[in-house]
């Protein structure tokens, strides 16, 4: 993100006259935090959802009848104790939250793709000193 920023602030101020550009300057600080505001709340909106729903997906399986869940754990897990359950449910959780983040970034990264073809509809045209 900080490389993307600089190459961006000198783009928009090559059109401004000398003059307007502090005051450009705070503008489009100002919007460039709230841009960077929205965004972050949105990814981790994404990421709660994503987490919770690979979690209930996650443990509709994880059932102590289910032989695939009982031959790939370890030997100190229990399903029918109150302690086994509890080691299962912070695995699902962990799980869960690894496959939320690979869901953001992949989101993110989809996001950058469409994005991309925008850099060439950029012109920049300076603006003569007078």
């Amino acid at each position: 993100m900080g490389l993307i920023f600089v190459p961006l602030m000198a783009l928009a101020f090559t059109t401004i006259k000398p003059e307007l550009r502090t005051r450009n300057a705070s503008f489009f600080t100002l919007i460039r935090n709230i841009g960077s505001s929205i965004g972050i709340s949105l990814v981790g909106l994404l990421q709660i959802i994503n987490g919770k729903t690979m979690q209930s997906q996650l443990a509709e399986y994880a059932t102590p009848d289910n032989p695939n869940v009982i031959a790939s754990l370890p030997p100190q897990v229990d399903l029918t104790t109150a302690q086994g359950q509890a080691m299962m449910n912070g695995m699902i959780q962990r799980q869960a939250t690894l496959v939320a983040y690979i869901d953001s970034f992949h989101f993110l990264f989809m996001t950058c793709l469409f994005i991309l073809p925008l850099l060439f509809l950029l012109r920049t045209k300076r603006v003569t000193h007078v």
